[in-house]
């Protein structure tokens, strides 16, 4: 089956936006944090989640639902962001939700709060669907080896 000709533009899109997303993950707001041991014993409070304000359009939103409802039906994120496009549509929704929807220069920029697994995994999901297959374990630890890190650095 023959994507369509815009579906390469706003997959890009998307991808672009995820990715960035991703790779400043650690830049955003701390949102959560949970008390951890450090080598010498002593309690370390680490931030755990992070929120960023996400600028995305209400064509991308729902792009990025048809997506994920396609290649990963039953995953949380899944209906968490298939009841985002009814949320933005409605201003009295936005209104409701007006710390976490904002309308700005055309984009709704929603205020999104991901554990770094599930983005790391929005990320593969579109980036999937955009080169028709999945990196595999040898080109991600190539990829690794390449910046310098170790196997199961992040």
């Amino acid at each position: 089956m023959a994507k369509p000709v815009w579906f390469a533009g706003v997959c890009d899109s998307l991808l672009a936006r995820v990715q960035t997303w991703y790779e400043n993950y650690e830049k955003g707001e701390i949102y959560a944090s949970r008390l951890f041991l450090d080598t010498t014993f002593q309690k370390q409070d680490l931030p755990v989640l992070y929120a960023h304000d996400v600028p995305w359009r209400q064509d991308e939103l729902e792009h990025l639902v048809r997506i994920l409802k396609d290649v990963k039906p039953q995953w949380l994120v899944t209906s968490d962001f298939a009841r985002i496009p009814a949320l933005v549509s409605n201003k009295a929704g936005r209104k409701k939700h007006a710390e976490m929807v904002k309308f700005r220069n055309g984009y709704f920029v929603l205020t999104l709060i991901f554990e770094y697994a599930d983005l790391k995994e929005l990320f593969l999901v579109l980036k999937e669907v955009k080169d028709g297959r999945r990196d595999t374990i040898e080109e991600l630890l190539a990829d690794k080896k390449k910046a310098g890190k170790e196997i199961w650095e992040m």
